[in-house]
């Protein structure tokens, strides 16, 4: 009787085993399937398709997200859409947009159209942007009543007037560069400690 159970043990164990190693297989050739049929992205290019969260969309998210975050979020990609939602918040044309931070609106257009996200030198002056405008949201939450202010408003019509700071230039001539972005934003922090140029 010991031996019956034993040998019907062992043929029982033989069946789950063949199946296992079955199931397997059939896991291993799907995963197979999978990566063959997954183009190769070099690493400079963006992931096509890459939905980047709407939190790259917040100026005020951006200003308050840690560096590293930022650079996280740059590197991946911001999506391309993001671009017009951005020019129309700050009531400027997305050829304005463009052109003021020297991106090619054709080739925009064309990563909206393909669904791809901005290559991290287009993704970095986007950023730089709209933390700009999470700076001037920041600085009004501070200093008390925000009320019905639209801080990207408000910084579109703050790039367009000439500062004695600069010179009598306006900080839109500025803000293709981190260079230039990074002096804006000290304005703006100059700004809020009463000491505006």
């Amino acid at each position: 009787m010991q031996t019956d159970l034993t040998a019907a043990e062992t043929k029982q164990a033989k069946a789950k085993s063949k199946t296992a190693i079955a199931k397997k297989t059939i896991a291993e050739k799907t995963a197979t399937t999978k990566r063959t049929r997954t183009p190769a992205r070099s690493a400079e290019a963006p992931a096509r398709g890459l939905r980047v969260s709407k939190a790259a969309e917040d100026p005020h998210a951006i200003y308050l997200m840690e560096p590293t975050a930022r650079i996280r979020l740059i590197k991946r990609g911001v999506r391309a859409a993001a671009v017009s939602s951005l020019a129309k918040r700050m009531e400027w044309t997305k050829e304005r947009f463009t052109q003021s931070l020297g991106l090619s609106i054709a080739t925009i257009d064309r990563r909206v159209r393909d669904q791809e996200n901005l290559t991290t030198q287009e993704s970095e002056k986007y950023i730089g942007l709209i933390k700009l405008i999470g700076q001037v949201q920041a600085v009004v939450e501070q200093s008390g009543d925000p009320g019905n202010f639209d801080a990207a408003q408000w910084f579109a019509q703050w790039l367009d007037k000439p500062l004695p700071a600069l010179g009598g230039s306006r900080p839109v001539e500025y803000i293709d560069t981190s260079e230039g972005r990074e002096m804006l934003s000290r304005l703006i922090a100059m700004a809020q400690s009463g000491a505006y140029a």
